[in-house]
């Protein structure tokens, strides 16, 4: 079956593919879904499938905002059960973190947590949001949408303590990045490694409110007894954090290793019970990255080599072929 997602988080999509002038029934059918596969918010779908869609809605509409503009008919209820735990959780630091650990029911292929943004942005937390398939299809539209959708739920529940210092995207935008500026009404910065809201760390501890503990203990126990998260294998671990490092000297064996308190020799045979290997996996977290660089923003090749932790660009050149039977040029050149 694959990896699946809610029908909910394409709520809205029917009727802005109808405001542009589109036909709903030939999109779904071109993305090899049913014509009622959106009606049930509560029905699943596949992820891939869903993602296909919303790339093929902004080509086939000439819309290259088309996520932008479905964040605006999302809000807290689209996430179902989880939605009444985040409207009660006390602060914004417990929200996310929350959100973090049960997005899993909303669709295993979405990732959200909470990192320092680093020295660029002082004093500033990033809360980033990741898709998790393996390989990835193209993702503008869902990047635009979940990074969206956020800013929107955010800004409905933090109201006017929540504003963004910044936006980070992963992608060279297909829309102006005018349009991003004017959405989120901050400063918009593309091509970046992960796409995340930056937010100031005070705004971590304000209180959401009308909080209600009684409602969020109920609903928190009902998603723990109705879903069962999906247990993170070694493999699966290092995975995560070699997708937050990886091109930096912090993607090494050793390195890794104490990001998940083991010794390195622990960690191998761990990852050799589950038929893995940390080069393989490091392999495979490159190679991914690669392509979103290639395919998603028009950074020059010398510089995707450095930020997959390549030497040069030969070397990219090289692993590309081995990867995807294609120099990086031709692979840039295709339609995606």
């Amino acid at each position: 079956m694959g990896v699946m997602v809610r029908a909910a988080g394409l709520r809205g999509w029917a009727t802005l593919v109808r405001d542009l002038g589109g036909e709903p029934g030939a999109l779904l059918s071109g993305a090899g879904l049913a014509a009622n596969a959106l009606d049930d918010e509560d029905g699943l779908l596949p992820a891939r499938a869903g993602m296909h869609l919303l790339e093929a809605s902004a080509v086939a509409l000439d819309c290259p905002d088309f996520g932008l503009r479905m964040a605006n008919a999302q809000d807290p209820t689209a996430l179902g059960p989880l939605a009444l735990v985040l409207q009660n959780t006390p602060t914004v630091r417990e929200m996310i973190e929350t959100t973090s650990q049960y997005l899993f029911v909303h669709s295993p292929a979405l990732r959200m947590g909470l990192h320092p943004a680093g020295r660029e942005f002082p004093g500033h937390v990033s809360m980033q949001f990741d898709i998790v398939l393996d390989p990835r299809p193209p993702a503008r539209q869902t990047w635009d949408l979940g990074l969206a959708t956020a800013h929107r739920v955010f800004s409905l529940l933090v109201k006017s303590r929540y504003r963004p210092r910044a936006v980070l995207l992963p992608h060279s935008p297909l829309a102006p990045l005018s349009r991003y500026v004017q959405f989120f009404e901050t400063n918009v910065y593309p091509e970046r490694a992960h796409g995340a809201l930056i937010m100031h760390e005070k705004v971590m501890d304000a209180s959401l409110s009308d909080v209600d503990d009684t409602i969020r203990k109920i609903a928190t126990s009902y998603l723990e007894t109705h879903y069962s998260a999906p247990g993170d294998s070694t493999s699966a671990l290092v995975r995560s954090a070699l997708s937050r490092v990886i091109g930096t000297p912090q993607s090494t064996l050793e390195q890794i290793a104490q990001l998940l308190a083991l010794h390195p020799r622990t960690l191998q045979r761990r990852l050799a019970a589950e038929c893995a290997s940390f080069e393989a996996l490091r392999d495979e977290v490159a190679k991914n990255a690669a392509y979103q660089y290639i395919t998603e923003t028009s950074l020059p090749m010398s510089q995707i080599a450095d930020a997959v932790g390549l030497s040069e660009q030969s070397a990219l050149t090289r692993a590309c072929k081995r990867w995807f039977g294609q120099t990086p040029t031709a692979l840039r050149r295709q339609p995606h």
